[in-house]
């Protein structure tokens, strides 16, 4: 995740609670503008954990296209991650603001980040392998498919649908707080 993006994020809702607020009396600010919200960069706003398994497809040395025995590899390996979802602020092009109310139409929310932790990996073989190890190669191709299959699994448990309606009540909560009685999302 990008720590800096997200100190950015806080910093403003900061800033704007400091300059809304002085020993409780509010003072008028500059209402806010579509650039200064498309400055937040990209707003996370839902993550998911999973346990993602891999069947490796046994594989076996060859020589001139023949198996050579005892060379056959297959893998069952478990992996742990996280996928991030949210929305990209930058990709906001309709924002107005009159008479206190607000009116955003946000982009679709995406998958902003995904990642096994690499000390999570648990292998099991099938023992019939016994001339071969776990090589690097392995270990990638058991990340890319687990990636993959993580990245789905987030949009199938409603990870995007979550992150959208998370970002409408930041995005409210901020505009809010700089001043708008009203915030609608087109």
């Amino acid at each position: 995740m990008n720590y800096k993006k997200v100190g950015f994020l806080v910093l403003i809702v900061l800033s704007l609670a400091v300059l809304l607020t002085t020993h409780g009396q509010r003072q008028s600010v500059e209402p806010p503008s579509l650039l200064s919200i498309q400055e937040i960069a990209k707003l996370a706003t839902a993550e998911a954990y999973f346990d993602v398994p891999v069947m490796l497809p046994p594989e076996s040395v060859q020589l001139w296209g023949i198996p050579v025995p005892f060379t056959k590899k297959s893998y069952l390996a478990i992996g742990q991650g996280k996928v991030i979802a949210g929305i990209n602020t930058e990709k906001i092009t309709e924002f107005t603001v009159a008479d206190g109310v607000a009116t955003i139409k946000l982009p679709e929310p995406e998958i902003l980040e995904w990642k096994i932790e690499s000390n999570s990996w648990r292998y099991w073989d099938d023992g019939s392998g016994n001339l071969l190890q776990f090589s690097i190669h392995d270990i990638h191709k058991a990340e890319l498919m687990a990636e993959q299959q993580m990245v789905e699994r987030a949009k199938k448990v409603g990870l995007l649908e979550r992150a959208n309606d998370n970002a409408k009540k930041t995005i409210e909560k901020l505009l809010r707080s700089a001043g708008m009685r009203e915030v609608k999302f087109i």
